[in-house]
């Protein structure tokens, strides 16, 4: 396992980009750099896009800006060392939707949509995985009398529920950002 620090200036070298977003009539242009070339070039039509999700990942404080085609594609866009409350980008982009919005009939209106972890379909998962985590654990105890190394066994439980917590957390912080952004533009 590479150490936190060999992590970070590993990100840096290898898989940092610069990402430029200009926005102008009706449009997204993005311009991704990398050694100051520029790696690929974007214009999409926010009539093309079927809507976008905003999410904050854990690490490094990186804001992940998903965006969503009518044609089923997706295009994410990581912004490093931001959280979407303090982005500057998140913030003109979310500018540039209620722009737009105000001017779209209602069929065409862009929304903040929830990922897969924040859908029906998301709170299934989670509900399966914590009805299955009680399932091992009930199971666990009855029989920790007869495995060897029923410490060890026990021990796990604390490291479980808290992995699912974390999942249960993500979900509620995703449905909570979408929330946020759709009552601001």
């Amino acid at each position: 396992m590479i150490p936190l620090l060999g992590q970070r200036i590993l990100r840096r070298v290898f898989f940092t980009q610069k990402t430029t977003f200009r926005f102008s009539d009706g449009t997204i242009r993005v311009y991704v750099e990398k050694n100051n070339e520029i790696v690929d070039n974007n214009c999409y039509n926010l009539s093309d896009i079927v809507g976008f999700n905003i999410f904050n990942a854990s690490y490094e404080k990186t804001v992940v800006l998903t965006i969503r085609f009518k044609d089923k594609r997706k295009k994410k866009y990581s912004l490093l060392y931001q959280t979407w409350e303090n982005s500057e980008t998140i913030s003109i982009f979310l500018s540039y939707i209620k722009e737009y919005n105000s001017q779209a009939n209602s069929n065409n209106r862009l929304e903040c949509t929830s990922g897969v972890i924040g859908s029906k379909m998301g709170l299934a998962f989670v509900v399966l995985l914590w009805i299955g985590w009680l399932t091992i654990i009930i199971v666990l105890v009855i029989t920790s009398h007869t495995v060897k190394n029923a410490k060890a066994v026990i021990a796990t439980i604390p490291i479980g529920i808290l992995m699912l917590l974390q999942v249960t957390l993500l979900r509620k912080q995703n449905i909570s950002i979408c929330k946020d952004v759709n009552s601001r533009i």
